[in-house]
């Protein structure tokens, strides 16, 4: 009878350990997954390196300032991991090219966050993120609705973007003369808290 007992127990605490923790193991697996898709995305071109990490630096930065809860911030930073994946269905000279893109050009880079979008839904594990990825790159005066991941998301690439660019004044004041109309307002204060 004490054997049934300590068995039927035992049985109990192991069902219950795996319930606390599979949660968390596929959270684990889901950032381990996002951090190898950011990598192979960064070695498509040198102007990519070390991009990635730079967005999810400051994507988790906003996340503060606005407030998010730790489960808000973890969704946008692995989003943020993930948000160029769509950038593979463009052809290499494309992204390496030094000139200027042919609006054909420019129209295939634009449709990137929808390519995104359509990979990471045949991934069950990542297929929560296609949303979030499908609108990291909205105008805020046409998609005001969009996911607070995406809207910092699509402020944080640009900043990083431009900031590399133009340096951070010059990137500062590009981003504030399109508050409202490409970022939310409410990200862009938060930028110049950064």
């Amino acid at each position: 009878m004490i054997s049934w007992t300590i068995v039927v127990c035992f049985g109990a605490l192991c069902i219950g350990l795996l319930l606390f923790h599979l949660p968390r193991i596929s959270k684990s697996r889901e950032i381990q997954l996002a951090r190898g898709v950011s990598t192979a995305m960064e070695h498509r071109g040198p102007f990519l390196a070390g991009m990635t990490q730079e967005i999810v630096e400051v994507s988790a930065s906003l996340c503060y300032i606005l407030g998010l809860t730790s489960e808000e911030t973890r969704r946008t930073t692995t989003a943020a991991k993930l948000c160029d994946i769509g950038l593979s269905s463009i052809k290499s000279e494309v992204l390496l090219k030094r000139d200027e893109w042919t609006p054909e050009e420019q129209a295939v880079y634009d449709r990137h966050p929808d390519e995104g979008a359509m990979i990471l839904k045949t991934t069950p594990m990542l297929r929560s993120y296609a949303k979030i990825v499908r609108f990291h790159h909205s105008r805020f005066e046409v998609i005001p609705d969009a996911p607070i991941e995406s809207r910092i998301i699509c402020a944080a690439s640009d900043l990083v973007r431009y900031r590399r660019s133009l340096g951070l004044d010059r990137a500062l004041i590009a981003m504030e003369r399109q508050s409202g109309l490409h970022y939310d307002p409410e990200v862009v204060e938060a930028i110049k808290l950064l």
